[in-house]
């Protein structure tokens, strides 16, 4: 899963938030728990994209 076209990785954070608010809202535990899950997934995403966007950054400085 990577960042949808048009979209930065700053404005897929956000967007990842409010969806997450809106839909905790009135969730049950196990519901909270899923949605949880699907967080850890999209945080490990962001590592992969931070680690990408590095790696073009030093190459460009070179």
């Amino acid at each position: 899963m990577h960042c949808p076209e048009g979209i930065n990785g700053c404005e897929y954070v956000q967007l990842v938030a409010t969806v997450s608010m809106a839909l905790s809202h009135d969730l049950s535990a196990r519901d909270t728990f899923f949605l949880a899950e699907f967080l850890q997934s999209v945080s490990y995403q962001l590592f992969t994209l931070a680690a990408f966007k590095e790696f073009e950054d030093g190459k460009r400085k070179k």
